[in-house]
C-alpha cells in the first residue's frame, strides 16, 4: 500500500500544473459543460431522426445506411472539435498574453514547454472527452451495414490527428505578440483556415467511403504514412515555435526551433529517399525539397530580424570548447547564426537531391525532380538576396528608423517594390500587358521562375550573382559576429586577504 502511494505522490509532483489549473477551470466552468450537452443531443437526434424517417435503413440490399449515418456524425464531431476545442485553447491563451498579464508568463518558474505543452494536452483531454462521447454512435453505424469497423477507427483517427494539428496551431496563433487589431486579423486567419481543414478532411472522408477503395487500397497506407509523419512533424514545429514565443527576449529562443528542423529534415529526409527507393520514383525527395525550401525562405526572414549581439543570459550558455562554440553559433540566436544555418541546409538540400537524381536518374520523375531544382533552388536565392539586403539597408542606413526585430517587414516591402516597381515601369515604356514584357523587367521578382518560363535561365544567374555579390559584402560582418560569440569571462575566484602579521609583544623579561 505504501508503495503505490508513493507512485501516486511521485504522479502527483510531476503532474503539468498547467493542465490542472486548465481542467479544473473546464469542469468547474459551464462552456466545456454546455458544448458537450449539445453535442450529445445533437447526435442523439440526428441518430434517432435517421432511423425513425428513412424506412430504407433496415432493408437487407441496403449498404448506404452506415455510410451516411457515418458520414453526418463524423462531420458533427470533426465540425464540435475543429471550432470549438481550438478556439477555447486560444482564446484563453490569448486572454494571458495579453498586455495586463504577459508579465505572469516571465516571473513564473515554470517553464516555457510546460506552458506550452499544458495548453495543448488540456485541449486534447477535452477532445478526448468529446471523441469518448461520440463513439457510441459512431459504432452504431456498423449495425447499419455499408461500413466496417476497422474503416470507423482509421476514419476517426485521421480525424484525430488533424484535430491534434488544429489545437496546436491555434495555440500558435495565440503566442504571437500582436496588438488587437492584429490579432483580431490572425483570428479571421485561423478561422478560415480550419475551415478549410473541415472542408478537405469531409472531403477525403467521403472519397474514402462512397468512391475509391478505402483503407484496404494498396497506396493507402503508403500515403497514410506520409500524411502521418508530416503532420506530427508540423505539429511538432509549431510546439516549438510557440515555446520560442512564449520564452524571455534575452533566453535562447532559436536554440529549440533549429534544432527541432534540423532533426526533422535528417529524418524526414531519410524517409523520403528510403521510400522513393522502393518505389523507384523521384516523387518523395521532390516533396522533400520543395518542404525544405519553404522553410528555408520563411525561416530566413526571421534569422535576419534577431539579435546582432548576446546577453549575459545567453553567453552563459556558450560552449568554451571551440569546435562546440562554432557548433553552438549556428544553432543559438543570433542573425549571423541563423543565416548560416539555413544557408547550409539549403545547399545541403540541393547537393542532395541533385546527386539522387544522378545516381538513380533511371527512376520515375527524373524531369520532375530536375525541374523542382530549377524552381526551387532560385527562389531560395531570391529570397536570401533580399533579406541579406535589407539587414545591410538597416544596419547601414536605417540603424535608427527599423529594429533588428523588424528586418523582415522591410524584406517584405523590397520584395513588393521589386514585383510592382519594374512592371509598372515596363508597361509605361514598352505599352505591352504583363506576360510580354521584356525578360528585364521580370528579373527582380522573387517568384519569377513560377510566372515566366523564358526568363527562368536568366534568373538563375541573375539571383547567383545578386545572393553571391550580397554574401562577400556581408561575409566582414558575419567574421566580425563570430569573433564576438564568445562565453562569459570565467572570473577568478575571489582570493581572502591575509591576515597581518601582528608582531609579538615585547617579553617584560627583554
Amino acid at each position: 500500500m505504501s508503495a503505490l502511494t508513493n507512485i501516486f505522490s511521485v504522479v502527483d509532483d510531476r503532474m503539468n500544473p498547467i493542465v490542472v489549473k486548465e481542467l479544473r477551470q473546464a469542469v468547474a466552468g459551464k462552456f466545456v459543460a454546455s458544448v458537450l450537452m449539445l453535442f450529445l443531443a445533437v447526435q442523439l437526434a440526428t441518430l434517432g431522426l435517421f432511423l425513425m424517417l428513412d424506412d430504407s435503413a433496415g432493408a437487407a440490399g441496403n449498404f448506404e445506411a452506415g455510410r451516411t449515418v457515418f458520414m453526418v456524425l463524423s462531420a458533427i464531431l470533426l465540425g464540435t472539435c475543429l471550432l470549438f476545442v481550438p478556439a477555447y485553447a486560444a482564446i484563453r491563451l490569448a486572454a494571458e498574453r495579453s498586455g495586463t498579464q504577459v508579465d505572469l508568463l516571465y516571473v513564473t518558474t515554470i517553464r516555457p514547454r510546460s506552458i506550452i505543452w499544458g495548453k495543448f494536452a488540456s485541449a486534447m483531454m477535452v477532445t478526448v472527452l468529446i471523441y469518448s462521447a461520440c463513439l457510441p454512435f459512431l459504432s452504431l453505424t456498423y449495425l447499419l451495414r455499408g461500413i466496417d469497423l476497422p474503416t470507423i477507427f482509421t476514419l476517426l483517427g485521421i480525424d484525430f490527428l488533424i484535430v491534434s494539428a488544429s489545437n496546436m496551431f491555434a495555440i500558435f496563433l495565440a503566442c504571437i505578440p500582436a496588438n488587437r487589431v492584429l490579432k483580431s486579423m490572425l483570428a479571421l486567419v485561423g478561422l478560415g483556415t480550419l475551415i478549410t481543414v473541415f472542408s478537405m478532411t469531409i472531403g477525403m472522408t467521403s472519397s474514402l467511403i462512397f468512391y475509391s477503395g478505402g483503407i484496404g487500397a494498396s497506396d493507402f497506407w503508403q500515403g497514410m504514412a506520409v500524411f502521418t509523419v508530416l503532420t506530427i512533424a508540423l505539429t511538432g514545429l509549431m510546439y516549438v515555435i510557440s515555446v520560442a514565443m512564449v520564452s524571455p527576449p534575452s533566453s535562447n529562443r532559436a536554440l529549440i526551433v533549429r534544432v527541432y528542423l534540423t532533426a526533422a529534415w535528417l529524418v524526414i529526409g531519410g524517409y523520403m529517399f528510403i521510400w522513393s527507393r522502393i518505389i523507384t520514383d523521384h516523387a518523395p525527395v521532390i516533396a522533400w525539397v520543395i518542404l525544405t525550401v519553404c522553410i528555408g525562405c520563411v525561416a530566413i526572414l526571421a534569422s535576419v530580424s534577431e539579435r546582432d549581439a548576446w546577453g549575459a543570459r545567453l553567453r552563459g550558455m556558450i560552449p568554451r570548447n571551440f569546435l562546440l562554440r562554432r557548433l553552438a553559433f549556428v544553432f543559438y540566436s543570433g542573425a549571423a547564426g541563423g543565416v548560416a544555418w539555413i544557408v547550409i541546409l539549403v545547399a545541403a538540400t540541393g547537393t542532395l537531391a541533385w546527386w539522387w537524381g544522378t545516381t538513380f536518374s533511371s527512376y520515375s520523375n527524373h524531369h520532375d525532380l530536375n525541374e523542382c531544382l530549377d524552381l526551387c533552388i532560385p527562389m531560395a536565392l531570391y529570397f536570401f538576396a533580399y533579406a541579406m539586403t535589407a539587414m545591410m539597408l538597416r544596419r547601414r542606413l536605417m540603424r535608427r528608423l527599423i529594429t533588428p526585430n523588424n528586418t523582415y517587414a522591410l524584406t517584405l516591402i523590397l520584395m513588393a517594390i521589386g514585383t510592382i516597381l519594374p512592371l509598372t515601369i515596363g508597361w509605361i515604356v514598352s505599352g505591352k500587358t504583363f506576360y510580354r514584357m521584356p525578360s528585364e523587367y521580370y528579373l527582380t521578382m522573387p517568384f519569377v521562375m513560377f510566372v515566366n518560363d523564358h526568363v527562368r535561365q536568366t534568373a538563375w544567374w541573375f539571383g547567383s550573382v545578386w545572393a553571391g555579390g550580397i554574401l562577400v559584402m556581408s561575409l566582414p560582418w558575419f567574421f566580425a559576429r563570430a569573433r564576438q560569440f564568445q562565453p562569459l569571462p570565467s572570473t577568478p575566484a575571489p582570493v581572502e586577504p591575509s591576515e597581518p602579521a601582528n608582531p609579538e609583544p615585547d617579553s617584560p623579561d627583554a
